[in-house]
């Protein structure tokens, strides 16, 4: 009888989180050191990275409308089967971002609103790297560097993350550990999020309930769910715009259409978190499909006693 009303219980909580608009407000403390084992792996029919790191998260002052908090990447490791431009860009930028301390605020939602040390930490990160190594980058990939715009956007590649607006799309885009902080959501509602051509994916709040330890569980799903006529039409609407004054842009459609490769995009991404009582990431997994690869996240909250066995990451 215990049990049985345990579980009836867990059901009438389910019930309610799902007919509930949740709020995803974090409560940090002062002092708070999180620990996340992260690992990202990028899988094609050709090649397979695995990316794994060790990231620090640390609650260092809180005001009456903000926190101050540091994070830093303590360690990371690239590896891979073959050695290649994917392989090698990837274990630059992280050696770039290893051991750099990036100090930042965000208001009590959680979400961030501020990088405080960005030109600081950027150059550390230029003496994490060797001397004139976008230099030796061009040479040994020639066929990607044919030009100084291209070269130029490796450079921003890997310093990206230490401008304001960059840091902000690492630490909040979906999946990862600030995503959810601030977002009012409820099982069922979503949102269109645009990409190129006028094309849209769908970003569904796919479920939400909670566990046996009062713990949120999350899932949000992004898909391109557009029909090849509603693809064909937003094509031919973003083209129109873009050059009104070409009058055979109607008449080329199916044409501009098949050459576009818009009909066989596919675009498939499941995210799942598990946020504890004061609703902190525990756990975030992420698997996403495109037509060219396959995408797996996984975070992972760890003690602070467990950071030295992983250390150095092999």
């Amino acid at each position: 009888m215990k049990r049985l009303h345990s579980l009836l219980l867990l059901l009438i909580v389910a019930l309610t989180a799902n007919a509930q608009i949740v709020k995803i407000v974090p409560q940090f403390n002062v002092g708070d050191e999180l620990y996340y084992l992260g690992t990202i792996v990028v899988e094609t029919t050709e090649k397979k990275v695995i990316t794994d790191y060790i990231q620090r998260i640390k609650i260092v002052s809180k005001d009456n409308s903000s926190y101050t908090i540091e994070t830093e990447i303590l360690d990371a490791n690239v590896k891979y089967k073959t050695w290649d431009y994917d392989a090698d860009l990837l274990s630059t930028i992280y050696k770039a971002r290893k051991g750099i301390t990036f100090r930042f605020k965000t208001d009590l939602n959680g979400c961030i609103v501020k990088l405080l040390n960005g030109e600081e930490a950027a150059k550390k990160a230029k003496d994490n790297l060797e001397e004139a190594w976008d230099i030796v980058f061009w040479g040994k990939y020639p066929d990607r560097f044919e030009n100084a715009q291209q070269q130029l956007e490796l450079r921003a590649t890997v310093f990206n993350v230490f401008s304001e607006q960059g840091f902000i799309i690492w630490m909040q885009s979906e999946p990862n550990l600030f995503s959810l902080f601030g977002k009012e959501l409820k099982e069922g509602d979503y949102k269109y999020i645009n990409l190129q051509y006028g094309l849209e994916v769908k970003n569904e709040v796919y479920s939400l309930s909670y566990d046996e330890k009062q713990q949120l569980l999350v899932k949000l799903y992004t898909h391109l769910d557009l029909t090849q006529a509603e693809r064909k039409l937003r094509l031919l609407n973003f083209l129109k715009k873009q050059y009104p004054n070409d009058n055979n842009i109607e008449s080329r459609i199916d044409e501009l259409f098949e050459l576009s490769q818009i009909g066989k995009l596919e675009i498939s991404q499941m995210s799942s978190y598990c946020l504890n009582t004061r609703f902190i990431p525990v756990e975030i997994g992420f698997v996403g499909n495109t037509n060219q690869a396959e995408t797996t996240y996984l975070y992972t909250l760890i003690e602070k006693s467990e950071v030295k066995k992983y250390i150095p990451l092999r």
